[in-house]
């Protein structure tokens, strides 16, 4: 067991290297940009793990594992929901719902909801390229989500999560059916737990256009948790690789001064791709957030920078049922 956990951690710290090591050689545009279908299913959801930059695969144990990693929930003993919200770009708004039922018979169950809304848009034609009078219409994508996770023995979690996916703009509209696996472990210390999930393996069962599918682009995710012993702090980091995009690291840290109250920091190298030569590239790919928790309930809050693209405010509430 003793040279599992080491193998693990020098594995962990050889795939660090190698994203540190990608980001900092330069940024070039992936030669499969932008070939994927619903891009959304990429933006992560949840403040306190957007507070931490992302690095959350490792560390998720709440309802929002749902999206992060499924085997999360399966150490779970009480029902909880999440409610998130998310004032993003532009009229772009976006919510999460995610509920966990633990089972007696030691398979956890989830479900969850993640929606982007798109605002309006202004009705043009070729001959009337302002669109006046010609009305307004809407963009939504929508995933539904059925989880279940299992503890294994040592400790060792696994979960997979089933995906039903569709997209509507104006009349148009495409679905797809997808799955997401995960499995999480702790080590025997007691405060270090590594994670590894892959998400999004599926394919677009119809398109906005009936002669042309675009396929959907896995995530995978592999990180590292621990906690300071001595200190209440606990530092995460996780390396993330898109189908349709570079290698990228995220990295946060989550400081618990007082009992019910937590303080967040992040960064993301996905910040890299945002940097466009203004003063806002200082902020780029950076994150921070606060948490307080009472009785069953936890409030939590995460900016994220976007540089010039604009800044990202997130909300969630977390109640134990």
């Amino acid at each position: 067991m003793r040279r599992l956990c080491r193998g693990i951690r020098v594995g962990l710290l050889i795939l660090l290297i190698l994203g540190v090591a990608q980001t900092s050689w330069g940024r070039s545009i992936h030669s499969k940009a932008g070939t994927s279908a619903f891009s959304f299913l990429k933006i992560g959801v949840g403040a306190r793990s957007l507070g931490l930059g992302g690095a959350f695969v490792s560390v998720a144990g709440d309802a929002s594992a749902l999206y992060w990693n499924p085997a999360g929930i399966a150490q779970m003993e009480n029902q909880q929901l999440t409610l998130s919200y998310v004032n993003y770009l532009l009229d772009i708004h976006s919510g999460f719902v995610g509920y966990v039922l633990p089972r007696k018979n030691g398979v956890n169950l989830g479900l969850a909801l993640n929606y982007f809304s798109y605002g309006e848009f202004q009705r043009t034609t070729v001959q009337d390229p302002t669109g006046s009078g010609l009305g307004t219409f809407g963009a939504v994508d929508l995933a539904v989500s059925f989880s279940a996770a299992y503890p294994l023995s040592n400790g060792l979690s696994v979960g997979g999560t089933a995906k039903v996916i569709y997209s509507k703009i104006e009349d148009y509209s495409c679905d797809a059916y997808a799955l997401d696996i995960g499995g999480l472990y702790p080590l025997p210390d007691g405060r270090t737990r590594v994670g590894l999930s892959i998400q999004n393996l599926g394919f677009q069962r119809s398109g906005y256009a009936s002669d042309h599918k675009d396929g959907l682009a896995p995530v995978f995710r592999a990180g590292a948790s621990h906690r300071l012993a001595g200190l209440p702090l606990l530092l995460a980091v996780d390396l993330y690789k898109p189908f349709d995009h570079h290698f990228n690291v995220n990295m946060g840290g989550e400081l618990q001064p007082a009992e019910s109250f937590f303080l967040r920091l992040g960064w993301s190298s996905l910040g890299l791709d945002q940097q466009v030569g203004t003063d806002k590239d200082n902020l780029a790919g950076f994150s921070g957030g606060v948490g307080v928790s009472w009785q069953k309930y936890r409030l939590d809050y995460a900016y994220s920078s976007l540089a010039e693209l604009g800044d990202v405010h997130r909300a969630t509430l977390n109640l134990d049922l």
